[in-house]
């Protein structure tokens, strides 16, 4: 995914829409892991912001293959660094 942007906010004067990038496991149902992403998201930014969610699009760019890609141990801490700038 290098040189996507792993999400988009669009923010309006109460609202706000987000488009989310993501990779997930081979194996585990990508419509569910999208489906419950989309939710918490959806709930935490209306919690945290009191703004109305009217969209979260969520969009699986890949499919990593345990013990082919790398391990899953590595990408938490991968993404964990992203996140916190480590």
């Amino acid at each position: 995914m290098s040189g996507v942007q792993p999400a988009t906010v669009r923010l309006d004067d109460r609202s706000v829409s987000l488009d989310l990038r993501l990779i997930t496991w081979y194996g585990h149902s990508v419509p569910a892991v999208a489906d419950a992403v989309r939710a918490a998201v959806a709930d935490r930014v209306a919690a945290d912001t009191g703004l109305t969610v009217t969209a979260v699009t969520v969009t699986v760019d890949d499919l990593l293959v345990p013990g082919v890609d790398t391990t899953e141990t590595e990408v938490t801490h991968r993404n964990s660094d992203r996140t916190t700038g480590g």
